[in-house]
């Protein structure tokens, strides 16, 4: 009996020491991009520092958890049969690649449908939960844990030329001036705004020619939100030439924003402008 007493005091003893030996330090972007698979592709979302004091190299394997900021889990990293890390004496240095790799995470229930749809988590607070483990299910690691709350994406709003606006065809036979807002969002980096314009043909609905009409404009702005288009086109040959633009919006990878799951393609709301040319149309 003091045998088996004595024994597990040592067992007891020994992990404790082994804990004492690794150490981890997480750092998380308080407001990371809103699509999780952007996680891996940038540096500064997720950085997990392994110390390991110890004299010789030490095999770990990682668990990791989100919940919202009410404790409710929202996905689950159970360490995978052969995924082991090895730490060499000193830091060892993860990415969110490793920490949070979405093929290795199970995902709850409506956070998974939601997934599936949009790539993005809901907007709200969340935690994330590392700590490391033995290849037998041992901690050897206290957890830590990190706050981070995922923002939603204001989409540009354009408001010049404004919705249903008379442009005189002498004016805008020279130069048309588009501009709109900045797109309002949490993460860092200059974002490019995809500006096209589309005309919309006679006894055509403003809808079909955005989605059926080759663009008259399309230009990449990097960072300005205003434009200067200088027209190759005719537009004194009729009384009247109606247009349709909008704007579609990248971060610095080229990823389009996107608000909802019913607007992927990251489109603020078109406005239409109308050219109106108040001498008579000239004649063939």
């Amino acid at each position: 009996m003091k045998l088996k007493i004595f024994s597990g005091v040592l067992m007891m003893v020994f992990y404790m020491c082994s804990n004492a030996q690794i150490t981890i330090q997480l750092v998380v972007n308080p407001a990371p991009p809103a699509k999780l698979s952007e996680w891996a592709a940038r540096s500064n979302t997720v950085t997990l520092i392994a110390t390991n004091a110890s004299a010789g190299p030490r095999q770990v394997v990682m668990r990791s958890e989100i919940k919202t900021i009410n404790g409710d889990v929202v996905a689950t990293r159970i360490p995978v049969a052969g995924i082991v890390y090895t730490l060499p004496p000193g830091n060892t240095v993860f990415s969110a690649r490793d920490v949070v790799p979405l093929n290795q995470m199970s995902f709850a229930g409506s956070y998974k449908s939601g997934l599936l749809r949009t790539g993005k988590l809901p907007q709200g607070m969340y935690t994330l939960t590392v700590q490391l483990d033995s290849s037998s299910g041992i901690p050897l690691t206290a957890p830590v844990t990190r706050d981070f709350t995922m923002t939603g994406v204001q989409l540009p709003v354009l408001f010049a030329p404004y919705d249903n606006q008379p442009l005189p065809a002498v004016t805008a036979q020279t130069a048309i001036t588009f501009r709109w807002t900045n797109v309002i969002k949490s993460t860092a980096g200059v974002p490019s705004y995809n500006l096209q314009v589309f005309e919309v043909l006679p006894h055509q609905k403003t809808v079909q020619a955005l989605r059926a009409n080759q663009p008259v404009l399309n230009v990449i702005i990097k960072g300005n939100t205003q434009y200067i288009w200088r027209p190759q086109l005719l537009f004194m040959d009729s009384l009247e030439h109606k247009f349709i633009w909008t704007i579609r919006t990248t971060d610095e990878l080229g990823n389009l924003y996107s608000t909802t799951d019913t607007n992927p393609e990251g489109r603020s709301e078109p406005r239409v402008f109308v050219i109106k040319n108040s001498a008579r149309p000239r004649e063939n």
